[in-house]
């Protein structure tokens, strides 16, 4: 347990922005509190085995959607209209302990990292 959640916006130049300086949907401070009570209800059942999420949250009047990613999971955004010209797009960013960016966070934060990229036993770094 104990990961680090995020907003697939980004944390935009402002309090509460997202890249584009839109406000977002849900803030990241509410964001991580929502992961953090889910762990927590998860913990209380006695569950220990962990898990990844990916939360996409819509506001159909503003045509926004902000993503909230926490571990080894991702978002695809797929049209149906023109696949050929237009394929799926991956929407979050990849979190495995191998990935050059994840590598150096866990190396700040003081984690180790296997030679087959296994961090603490586990294929990922972050988890509910």
């Amino acid at each position: 347990g104990g990961g680090e959640g995020g907003s697939g916006e980004g944390g935009g130049s402002g309090e509460g922005q997202g890249d584009d300086g839109e406000e977002e949907i849900i803030r990241e401070e509410a964001a991580r509190s929502a992961f953090a009570a889910v762990e927590a209800a998860i913990l209380r059942q006695g569950w220990h085995d962990g898990s990844c999420a990916t939360v996409a949250l819509v506001d159909r009047p503003r045509r926004r959607l902000q993503l909230l990613q926490l571990g080894d999971c991702n978002a695809m955004l797929h049209s149906p209209r023109g696949c050929a010209s237009s394929p799926p797009e991956l929407l979050c960013p990849i979190h495995r302990p191998t990935e050059p960016t994840e590598a150096a966070r866990l190396a700040k934060a003081g984690a180790e990292v296997s030679s087959t990229g296994r961090c603490g036993g586990a294929a990922l770094s972050r988890a509910l």
